[in-house]
């Protein structure tokens, strides 16, 4: 299986630490209380920025990064104004994580850092864990795995230091994950083991299938099939007996993928079939276009070509919306820069016309002025041959 950057992004992602919660009409209430909570002015400060920073996250967490960076600015300025230093890191955290969503890295590395520098100075080692997670993710999106896997080590370190388990099988499964992104893959598999003996230890239940899951694809990567099929199967099995529905999709095409490989036809459909089913039910793209390329491979080996072709045009459509939809806001910013550059090159034209015609009307004006000069000399020289005609003719 090639694992693609963003893949690993992906799987990285899933591993941060997030507040958790949830997005109905009940989380509208809560998010509307917590306003009123921060717009009391006789609130104490600690109630104030403890309404605004939840709100922040419920806002950063419902998807609206630019909304959640404002508010998150304003926790910052207030606490820095007003000297509670303890409410400005969770602050840069969020600022830190918008504009690492934008692509802005080195302006969210600064923020880390200087949240970093906070909890070194507090000796909180906890929180300076979590953002050397962030850190290490951002060199990650940057491609720069030598940088991310030193604060992997230092996350590792510290945590080992102080004693403190609670988040180190994470952090041993996103250094796998690194480790197999630069084709250590020895190294990557005992990193994988140490979180698996964890997460086993912890009966985290979740957290096993996920590192299954990752083991079974890094040992497809290996050709080892037999092992990559173990691993695979309780990753799936699990998924579906806590009602992971969301990752059972993942594992149904990870498992269509591995019968791919192995020329077995019958259960690679089976598998791809329930990932498209799926899917498009649960309405995941992402899962849903890599479920349409596989069974248009299937069928296109079981020379079914009108089902391969069917599923290669659902294939592209999907493929082709999800580019439009991706690039949407970009197209805009382009086509606004576009419209402005445009507008600037008119109002260029605009001005150099009107510079064009203020020199044909002066030009004009200089001819029409000669013209005159021309018509006053010449009516003067005619009334002067008239008025010696005329006293010619006099004298005669």
């Amino acid at each position: 299986m090639v694992v693609s950057l963003k893949h690993i992004l992906f799987l990285l992602f899933l591993s941060r630490v997030f507040f958790s919660f949830g997005f109905n009409d009940n989380n509208n209430l809560n998010r509307d209380s917590l306003n009123d909570v921060w717009m009391d002015k006789s609130n104490s400060d600690s109630s104030r920025l403890n309404a605004l920073s939840e709100l922040t996250w419920a806002i950063y967490l419902y998807d609206m990064p630019d909304s959640a960076l404002k508010l998150a600015q304003i926790q910052y300025d207030y606490a820095n104004e007003n000297n509670l230093e303890a409410w400005k890191p969770g602050a840069l955290l969020i600022i830190g994580r918008v504009l690492d969503r934008k692509g802005i890295y080195s302006k969210a590395i600064e923020k880390y850092q200087e949240a970093v520098s906070y909890y070194k100075e507090s000796n909180d080692i906890s929180n300076l864990g979590s953002f050397y997670n962030d850190m290490a993710i951002i060199h990650v999106s940057m491609e720069q795995y030598t940088e991310a896997q030193d604060y992997f080590n230092k996350i590792i370190k510290i945590a080992m230091e102080a004693g403190d388990s609670s988040e180190l099988d994470v952090y041993y499964n996103n250094l796998a994950i690194l480790l197999r992104l630069k084709k250590d893959y020895e190294s990557a598999l005992s990193y994988y083991d140490k979180s698996l003996q964890m997460k086993i230890k912890n009966n985290d239940q979740l957290g096993m299938a996920l590192v299954y899951n990752n083991l079974g694809t890094l040992y497809m990567d290996l050709n080892d099939y037999e092992v990559a099929y173990e691993n695979l199967i309780k990753s799936y099995n699990i998924r579906k007996l806590i009602g992971d529905n969301n990752r059972v999709i993942t594992s149904l095409n990870n498992l269509c993928e591995y019968f791919i490989k192995i020329n077995n036809l019958k259960e690679a459909s089976s598998f791809g079939l329930k990932a498209v089913e799926m899917s498009q039910e649960m309405d995941l793209k992402d899962e849903m276009i890599i479920a349409y390329k596989q069974m248009y491979m299937i069928h296109k080996k079981n020379k079914q070509y009108s089902k391969a072709l069917q599923m290669l045009e659902d294939y592209h459509f999907l493929n082709d919306s999800i580019i439009s939809e991706k690039y949407d806001n970009s197209l805009l910013k382009l086509k606004m820069k576009d419209e402005y550059e445009l507008i600037y090159v008119l109002d260029s034209i605009n001005k150099n016309h009107n510079i064009i015609i203020d020199n044909i009307i002066s030009d004009n004006k200089k001819t029409i002025n000669l013209y005159r000069i021309i018509l006053v000399f010449t009516v003067l020289i005619i009334v002067l041959f008239g008025v010696y005609f005329f006293n010619k003719k006099r004298a005669i």
